[in-house]
């Protein structure tokens, strides 16, 4: 099922909304963590200067894709794949103040879509299985 994640400020967790199905822009589900496969990061610019203008936090960034783990289960599962592959995992961050997209943590560089990402308490980490590939035949 496609949905869309965003942080939950008052919740402190992520909530998940469905993008189609009978439940299509509802609100299906909170957790802690949740694995995506397919993802695409997405940022409102009106909602984005609506949140600078105001210094008020709003929805207005998600991350989008095909669910496919919760909870504890996410993280190992991005884990796992990742290792089972030789692919490195990468952390990524959105803040509206300091960047215009989601941005790669360490290299600064910004995202627009990864193969798998997993939102969670503990990090927000991402793969691309493309560009791990190339990095094992650059290596």
């Amino acid at each position: 099922m496609k949905v869309e994640v965003f942080r939950n400020l008052r919740k402190n967790c992520f909530s998940v909304r469905a993008l189609e199905g009978e439940n299509k822009g509802k609100v299906i589900l909170h957790t802690d963590a949740v694995l995506l496969k397919d993802v695409e990061f997405r940022v409102q610019q009106g909602g984005q200067a609506r949140v600078r203008r105001e210094r008020k936090k709003y929805v207005h960034a998600f991350v989008r894709g095909e669910i496919r783990a919760v909870s504890s289960f996410a993280a190992n599962t991005l884990k796992g794949l990742a290792k089972s592959r030789n692919i490195r995992m990468n952390q990524f961050a959105y803040n509206p103040y300091e960047n215009d997209t989601f941005i790669d943590r360490h290299l600064r560089v910004p995202l627009a879509s990864s193969d798998w990402a997993v939102l969670g308490v503990n990090g927000n980490w991402y793969i691309n299985e493309v560009n791990a590939a190339e990095q094992r035949l650059s290596a």
